[in-house]
C-alpha cells in the first residue's frame, strides 16, 4: 500500500499509516462504514506529506495495484479509487489556473492587507473603533450620532399622529407671533408632547 512514499513525506507517522491501512482492509472485507473512515485517514496521512499531489497519486497507483492482486473481488475498493481519482483529476487539469490565480491575486491581497494595518492604526483602542475611524473622516460625527439618535422618538410620534393614539389630551400652545402650519404633516407628536413650531 505504501510503496514509494518515502520521497514525498517529511516524517512518516506509523500510527496514521496502520489506521489508514486497517480501514481500507475493513472496507475490502465489506465493512459497511463505506469510505468515509478511509478519507479522514488520507486526509490525516497527506497533512504529513511534502507533496499532497504526489502523495495522492500514489495512494490511488497502489489501490489500483491492490484492486488488480485481488482479481476485481472487492467492488468498494473499486468505488474508492474511482472516488479518489475523481477527487484528484479536476485539480490536476487545473493546477496551472489555480497558480495564475493566485499570482494575479497577491499584489491585490498586499495592498487590501496594507489598507486593512492602516485602518488598525488609526482606530484607538479607547472608543468604539467604527466611531473613531467615523469621528476622524467626519468631524461632525458627535452631531450627527445626536440627530440620529432622536429618529425613534420622531418617528414614535408620526406613528402616534398618523394612528390617532394619543396618550394625552392635545394641550393648547401660545406662541408670541402665532404658530407656523406645517404644511402637508399636520398635527405630529414628538416625545409623547405636540410638536408646535411657532413663527
Amino acid at each position: 500500500m505504501f510503496n514509494g512514499f518515502r520521497p514525498i513525506f517529511e516524517t512518516l507517522d506509523p500510527a496514521q499509516f496502520n489506521r489508514l491501512t486497517e480501514n481500507i482492509l475493513q472496507l475490502i472485507q465489506g465493512d459497511e462504514r463505506g469510505i468515509g473512515p478511509i478519507l479522514r485517514d488520507i486526509d490525516a496521512v497527506l497533512k504529513l506529506s511534502v507533496d499532497r499531489q504526489a502523495a495522492l497519486q500514489t495512494i490511488i497507483t497502489n489501490l489500483g495495484d491492490i484492486s488488480k492482486d485481488l482479481g476485481g473481488t472487492s467492488d468498494q475498493l473499486f468505488y474508492l479509487i474511482n472516488d479518489l481519482n475523481d477527487v484528484l483529476e479536476p485539480f490536476e487539469k487545473q493546477a496551472d489556473e489555480f497558480n495564475r490565480a493566485g499570482a494575479d491575486a497577491l499584489p491585490v491581497l498586499r495592498r487590501s492587507v496594507s489598507l486593512l494595518r492602516y485602518i488598525e492604526n488609526s482606530v484607538d483602542g479607547a472608543q468604539l473603533p467604527l466611531y473613531d475611524v467615523a469621528s476622524r473622516t467626519t468631524p461632525g460625527t458627535p452631531t450627527i450620532m445626536a440627530g440620529l439618535s432622536l429618529i425613534p422618538d420622531l418617528v414614535q410620534g408620526m406613528r402616534d399622529a398618523l394612528i390617532e393614539e394619543k396618550t394625552a389630551p392635545p394641550t393648547a400652545y401660545e406662541c408670541k407671533n402665532g404658530v407656523v402650519k406645517m404644511p402637508g404633516i399636520g398635527e405630529v407628536s414628538f416625545a409623547n408632547q405636540d410638536l408646535v413650531v411657532c413663527k
